[in-house]
């Protein structure tokens, strides 16, 4: 099994993977948690929209992360080229925000959940006040018509980070769970059923688990996703209720 991002179910069977040119039957195993696009700046800069990052100094994050996948899916769609409508650094979470603090940047890309440790950090610190810019509207849907089945609407709910004191429209992805078609299909239930009834212990690593439920699980995750869910997911999650 593997962690991945629910779009790439769908791709991995249709052979549209980045650098894996063949098919593979890859099954849905459930969703664990949204993670919305976080396009970070401070009031000092100026910038108040996506199109007013061009001409500025943009981070898109790590090489080959998944927030540098997806800026980049979100920047050609809006018509801005990374490598001449602004100065492009590819930096991670913690690094962009050092740079941002520092000047050095004046905006950011970074794709996780609600909240990020660094982003608190980001929106703590004094005297930089932090703007998470909204995709909502037109930009969103051309963004999406653009990527179809990677991205779903979301919000950044307000009080989510310190300055956020109202919801802010964005867009997001879901990390998932995957494993071959040919991974038992009783010991996936099996699993599945040791994940939901553990869950106290799962909080006490990982504070998300308390939100998680088979509602969710199935819930989260692009319909495109859901066509290849794991017989064995299926069987679990037709007992709690969740699918016919």
């Amino acid at each position: 099994m593997a962690f991945a991002y629910d779009y790439h179910v769908g791709w991995a069977n249709e052979g549209k993977v980045a650098g894996i040119p063949s098919k593979h039957a890859i099954r849905l195993v459930m969703g664990f948690y949204e993670q919305p696009l976080h396009i970070v700046t401070t009031s000092g800069t100026g910038i108040t929209s996506l199109m007013g990052l061009k001409g500025k100094r943009v981070s898109v994050g790590a090489p080959n992360s998944g927030t540098e996948e997806q800026a980049d899916y979100v920047l050609k769609a809006l018509g801005i080229d990374w490598n001449k409508d602004f100065q492009r650094e590819k930096l991670g979470a913690s690094e962009s925000v050092a740079a941002l603090k520092d000047g050095k940047i004046d905006a950011f890309f970074w794709s996780g959940a609600v909240p990020t440790a660094a982003i608190i950090d980001m929106a703590s610190t004094p005297g930089a006040k932090m703007v998470l810019l909204p995709v909502a509207g037109e930009t969103a849907d051309r963004v999406m018509k653009a990527n179809p089945g990677v991205f779903h609407k979301t919000v950044f709910p307000k009080g989510c980070y310190a300055g956020v004191d109202r919801d802010i429209e964005a867009i997001g992805i879901t990390a998932v769970l995957q494993a071959m078609d040919t991974f038992p299909a009783d010991r996936l239930y099996q699993i599945l059923n040791a994940i939901f009834d553990n869950k106290a212990e799962l909080t006490a690593v990982w504070k998300g688990a308390a939100a998680l439920t088979p509602q969710k699980a199935v819930g989260l995750v692009t319909p495109d996703a859901r066509n290849y869910l794991h017989p064995g997911a299926q069987k679990f999650f037709k007992e709690k209720g969740v699918l016919k």
